[in-house]
C-alpha cells in the first residue's frame, strides 16, 4: 500500500493547524493501515499533546500497542478511551485485550457490559467470556459451557465468526471439568474433525476415557499422542508413555504395560515410577512370586526411592510394597538378615503394617542381624 499521498495531504492539514488532534490521528491511522504501528503512536502522542481528552487518539493508540503485542499498554489506553467515551464496540475491544493479557475476571466483567449494551453486537464476545471462565485461576466450568453454547447458537444464527477447533476443544475441557466426560469426548472429536493438526486433543480424549475407566480406549489415544510426538522432548515422550503404561496396567495388560514402563526407563533411568511400574507389572505376571520376576525392579526402585527422608516420605506407600516383597523373597532364601532389614524398613514407613510386624516376629528373622546396606542383599536372578 502506498500511503505517502494520504500522509502528505494530512501533514499539510496539520501544518495549517499544528495543534489539530484530528489531523494527527488521521496520519496515525494511515501508518496503522500500512502496518507501522510504532510510527502511528508518534502521531497519536502529538494529538494528545495538543488535546489531552481527544478520545479517538486513546483508542487508536491502544490498537497500535495491541498490534505491537504490548497488551498491558493497549488495555491502559483503552481504559482511558472508555473513561471519555464508553461506547459498546470499544468495550468489546477492551474485553478482548483483557483476555489476551490474562486478566480473565476483568474480561468477564467487560464482556458482560457489552452484552448489556447490545447482546448481538459482537458474537465473539461470548467466546471471550467462555474462555475467560475456563482459564481463570478458579475455573467456572458451568459458566464456561453456558457461554460456549451461547456463542455457538449466535454463530449459527449470524454465520460469523468462523467456528474454530478450539471452540470445541475448550468446551470439551469445560465438560471434563464438570465430570461430563461423554460430552467432552464428543467435543474433542469435533475439534479433531475441524483441525487434524490438533494432536494435543489426543491426550484429552485419553484422559476422558481414563476417567470413565475405559482403559483400553484410553491406551489407544495415549499411544496416538505418543506417536504424534515421537520426536518431541524427552519430557513429552515420558509423559505420553507413562500415561499409556498406566492405562495398560489398569486394563490388566501387564506384559504390554511392562514394555511401556521399560520404554520410560530407557529415556530416563532415574524415574521411580518407571521402576515401580515394571515391578508391579511383573508381579501381576507372577502372582505367587515363584519366578521372582518383580525382584530386580523392586530392588532398583528401592535404591532410587529410599535415598533420604524426603524421598522416603514421598514414596512411602510403594516403598512398603517393595520392602515386603523383597523381605519375603529373602526369607524364602533363608537370607534372614536381609529379610529383617526389609521388614524394618516397611515397619518404619508404616508402623501399623501387620505383615511387617509378623515378619519381624518370625524366630529366624528375629534372631538375625539386619543387613546394614540393601546393596548387599542382591540375590542371583532365578
Amino acid at each position: 500500500m502506498n500511503a505517502t499521498p494520504a500522509i502528505e495531504a494530512y501533514k499539510k492539514a496539520a501544518a495549517v493547524n499544528p495543534k489539530s488532534a484530528r489531523a494527527n490521528v488521521r496520519i496515525g491511522r494511515v501508518y496503522m493501515r500500512g502496518k507501522n504501528p510504532g510510527e502511528s503512536i508518534k502521531y497519536y502522542n502529538l494529538a494528545l499533546a495538543s488535546e489531552s481528552n481527544y478520545a479517538p487518539a486513546y483508542r487508536e493508540k491502544a490498537e497500535s500497542f495491541f498490534q505491537l503485542a504490548k497488551v498491558d499498554s493497549a488495555t491502559f489506553y483503552y481504559e482511558k478511551y472508555l473513561a471519555i467515551n464508553p461506547d459498546c464496540y470499544a468495550t468489546y475491544r477492551y474485553a478482548a485485550f483483557l483476555y489476551v493479557s490474562g486478566d480473565y475476571d476483568k474480561a468477564i466483567e467487560q464482556g458482560n457490559r457489552v452484552l448489556a449494551c447490545d447482546s448481538n453486537l459482537v458474537v465473539v464476545v461470548y467466546r471471550i467470556i467462555a474462555r475467560s471462565y475456563l482459564e481463570k485461576q478458579n475455573p467456572d466450568y458451568l459458566k464456561a459451557t453456558e457461554f460456549f453454547n451461547l456463542f455457538l447458537v449466535k454463530q449459527a444464527k449470524y454465520g460469523k465468526p468462523k467456528v474454530m477447533a478450539d471452540d470445541y476443544l475448550m468446551r470439551g475441557r469445560a465438560y471434563a471439568g464438570m465430570k461430563n466426560d461423554s460430552l467432552a469426548i464428543l467435543d474433542y472429536q469435533k475439534a479433531i474433525t475441524l483441525d487434524t493438526a490438533k494432536k494435543d486433543v489426543f491426550f484429552d480424549i485419553g484422559n476422558a476415557y481414563f476417567k470413565q475407566k475405559k482403559y483400553d480406549q484410553a491406551a489407544v489415544w495415549y499411544m496416538k499422542k505418543y506417536v504424534a510426538e515421537i520426536n518431541g522432548s524427552s519430557a513429552v515422550r515420558i509423559t505420553n508413555l507413562n500415561a499409556f503404561a498406566q492405562a495398560l496396567y489398569l486394563n490388566k495388560e501387564y506384559s504390554r504395560a511392562d514394555s511401556a514402563y521399560a520404554a520410560v526407563i530407557a529415556i530416563d533411568s532415574t524415574l521411580t515410577y518407571g521402576w515401580i511400574g515394571r515391578a508391579k507389572s511383573n508381579g501381576k505376571l507372577d502372582n505367587n512370586a515363584e519366578k521372582e520376576l518383580a525382584r530386580p525392579y523392586y530392588e532398583r526402585y528401592i535404591t532410587i526411592a529410599n535415598v533420604d527422608s524426603v524421598s522416603q516420605k514421598k514414596n512411602s506407600k510403594d516403598l512398603v510394597i517393595a520392602s515386603l516383597y523383597l523381605a519375603s523373597v529373602h526369607a524364602r532364601a533363608k537370607n534372614f538378615g536381609c529379610a529383617k532389614a526389609y521388614y524394618e524398613l516397611a515397619a518404619k514407613l508404616d508402623p501399623a503394617n501387620t505383615t511387617a510386624k509378623s515378619g519381624l516376629e518370625d524366630k529366624d528373622v528375629k534372631a538375625a542381624t539386619a543387613a546394614a546396606d540393601f546393596g548387599t542383599c542382591v540375590l542371583p536372578k532365578k
